[in-house]
């Protein structure tokens, strides 16, 4: 699936919406630039509708965002900065 991910850089959240309708759990990972998990979230998608990542307990900087549904995998890179 293709995703839209935003605002980037993001500050407190970031939002995350499929392009097209999808429905049930999907699992948000946040890795650092050395490859380290940061952050794990689980969401659950309902159509094209944006769900809220909270990400303030993240340092700024870059990020790598693997978000995972029914089996796929689609890897992002976001910015966090305050």
């Amino acid at each position: 699936p293709t995703w839209s991910v935003f605002p980037v850089p993001a500050q407190n959240e970031l939002f995350v919406q499929p392009i097209t309708a999808l429905t049930g759990k999907a699992t948000v990972k946040l890795f650092n630039t050395l490859g380290q998990l940061q952050q794990q979230s689980n969401i659950e998608l309902s159509g094209t509708d944006p769900v809220t990542v909270p990400v303030s307990t993240l340092a700024n900087g870059v990020y790598m965002m693997q978000l995972q549904h029914n089996g796929s995998v689609r890897t992002l890179r976001i910015q966090i900065s305050r």
